[in-house]
């Protein structure tokens, strides 16, 4: 099972042959919604290494009210009703996109937010989207043509507001301040590859988040917007970071390995050579907290296999806070558990 999202309550939200399923905090599985695949991508999709090259599982969810969650997968954002079994298609992709590399919970003024991801070959126009009371798709903010390439990541403030996470090369890469209601969006950090970051989570001593190149050395760092926004240097993590998760003890954070991005066309498919911003052939997880440094919990060994084409060696931490003792993750194109659920740090967290 591929766990997607804690639920308010306790369970654990996951993908298991073309279903989503609920497992109770006291025990016990059930089948919820099936997942519209059609016929030949069902059937592949039960192939383990023919789903890793289809990207079959759906990339992220987030629970939105006690029995609705947001879904990211094929392309578009689905709302899935968990006790109707119901599946509603909320937002297609823009051509040249993809489905949203993460969604977050709104403050309010929102359900919930995300950004256009993707490739964006012709740097377009990118968007913020929000999902509002009455379950409709709103634009909340446009960057325009050629400012970024895509949106990673949209994290609440606890002051209210936003920061908004861009990438990818320098001018593009940034970190940008947005209002409640996305009246003003203002960059606060931008044009260096210290300001790329998928991951990252608001503290009351600031914004700790771990940055996400394969082209130069990856750090934890912490930012006070106040403090003339010179981030602090937590600490150096082995690769790119694009998963992390919330836990009792602190902050997750887990690296990919991921390929040298100066390769194009069927040799980026193809090659097994790292980037020079990954340093070994592992996923990491670590372990920040606001008021402390950097701790490693568990390293897992990529697999062989090229890694864009079969995926990147990832561990994916479901979205939502944790229960104690009860971290887990997806571990995608890793020996020995590739496809699995897996416990982290079992008896240090």
């Amino acid at each position: 099972m591929k766990p997607l999202c804690w639920m308010g309550n306790g369970d654990l939200l996951g993908y298991q042959g073309d279903f989503i399923v609920r497992c109770g905090k006291a025990g016990g599985f059930t089948r919820t919604a099936r997942l519209p695949l059609p016929g030949i991508k069902r059937f592949l999709g039960h192939v383990r290494l023919a789903s890793r090259i289809l990207r079959v599982e759906p990339r992220v969810a987030l629970e939105i009210s006690p029995d609705c969650i947001l879904l990211a997968w094929q392309r578009a954002v689905f709302a899935i009703d968990l006790s109707a079994n119901s599946i509603i298609k909320v937002q297609e992709a823009r051509a040249g996109f993809s489905d949203p590399l993460a969604i977050s919970n709104g403050n309010g003024y929102v359900l919930a937010v995300w950004g256009d991801y993707g490739a964006n070959n012709d740097a377009e126009s990118v968007n913020i989207y929000g999902l509002n009371s009455m379950r409709e798709v709103v634009i909340l903010h446009t960057f325009p043509a050629g400012t970024v390439r895509h949106v990673h990541n949209v994290v609440r403030r606890q002051r209210g507001g936003y920061y908004i996470f861009t990438g990818d090369m320098e001018t593009a890469s940034g970190i940008y301040l947005a209002r409640e209601d996305f009246a003003t969006v203002e960059p606060i950090a931008t044009g260096d590859q210290r300001f790329r970051a998928v991951r990252g989570f608001d503290t009351s001593a600031g914004l700790i988040y771990a940055t996400d190149s394969a082209t130069t050395e990856n750090h934890v760092f912490l930012l006070d917007e106040d403090a003339s926004c010179s981030p602090v240097d937590i600490g150096a993590i082995n690769g790119p970071c694009i998963y992390g998760g919330e836990c009792s003890s602190g902050y997750l954070f887990t690296t990919t390995v991921e390929p040298d991005e100066s390769l194009s066309g069927i040799r980026s498919l193809l090659s097994r050579r790292l980037g020079p911003g990954v340093k070994t052939r592992e996923s990491q997880v670590l372990l920040a907290k606001s008021d402390a440094g950097l701790v490693e919990i568990s390293r897992f060994e990529g697999d062989a296999l090229p890694m864009k084409l079969f995926q990147y060696g990832s561990l994916q931490i479901p979205m939502g806070t944790a229960p104690e003792g009860q971290v887990v993750a997806f571990a995608r194109s890793l020996r020995k558990c590739d496809g699995r659920l897996v416990e982290i740090g079992s008896g240090k967290l």
